[in-house]
C-alpha cells in the first residue's frame, strides 16, 4: 500500500522488547490481565453473597442462577470489550513503532466512517501531522472500541482518492 503511494521504506520486524513493552503497558495502573481478573472477581463475590442469602432463606437456587447469569452476561460483554480494545491498542502502538522505523514524515488520521463513529474521531478524519508534531494515538486517546488508525502518507498534501463506506461497503 505504501509503495503504491510513493513512499520508499525498508521493512524491519518490530523489536521483541518494544513489543513486550507495548503489550505490558498499563492503563489506569493496571495491566489488561489485572482488569480481566477484576471482572471475574466481581462474579465470585456476587456468587458468595447469593449463597449466603440462600443459606439464610432469603433466596432460592433459580434466583441465584438468574442473578449470576445476568451478571455473567454483563461481565462477558465487558471482557469482550476489554479484549478487543487491548488488541486494537497493541496494534496501534506497533503501527506507531513501524511508522517510526520506516522514516515516515507525515501521518494522516483515518477514522472508520460508519453510523457509530464518534464526533471526535470523525472530526480528526483526514487531519495530517508531521512526524515531529504531537498527535493523538488511536485507542489510547479516543474511546473503547475505536477503530481509527494513523497511516503514513507521502506528503502533507496527500489525500486518498477513494474511501470505503463501512455502511454500504462501497468506495
Amino acid at each position: 500500500y505504501l509503495l503504491s503511494l510513493g513512499i520508499d521504506f525498508n521493512i524491519k520486524q518490530v523489536d521483541e522488547n518494544k513489543l513486550k513493552n507495548i503489550i505490558n503497558a498499563t492503563i489506569g495502573n493496571k495491566k489488561y490481565s489485572d482488569r480481566i481478573k477484576d471482572n471475574k472477581e466481581i462474579i465470585v463475590k456476587q456468587l458468595k453473597k447469593e449463597i449466603m442469602k440462600l443459606l439464610e432463606g432469603k433466596t432460592d437456587v433459580n434466583s441465584i442462577s438468574d442473578n449470576i447469569k445476568h451478571l455473567y452476561n454483563n461481565n462477558a460483554s465487558a471482557s469482550k470489550r476489554l479484549i478487543l480494545n487491548e488488541v486494537a491498542r497493541v496494534q496501534a502502538n506497533v503501527n506507531d513503532v513501524w511508522l517510526e522505523d520506516t522514516g515516515a514524515s507525515d501521518y494522516m488520521w483515518m477514522a472508520t466512517l460508519e453510523n457509530n463513529t464518534c464526533p471526535e474521531c470523525a472530526e480528526l478524519d483526514g487531519k495530517v501531522w508531521h512526524s515531529n508534531e504531537d498527535r493523538p494515538t488511536p485507542v489510547e486517546d479516543t474511546h473503547i472500541g475505536c477503530r481509527c488508525c494513523v497511516v503514513a502518507i507521502p506528503n502533507k498534501d496527500y489525500r486518498p482518492s477513494t474511501r470505503l463506506d463501512n455502511n454500504t461497503k462501497e468506495n
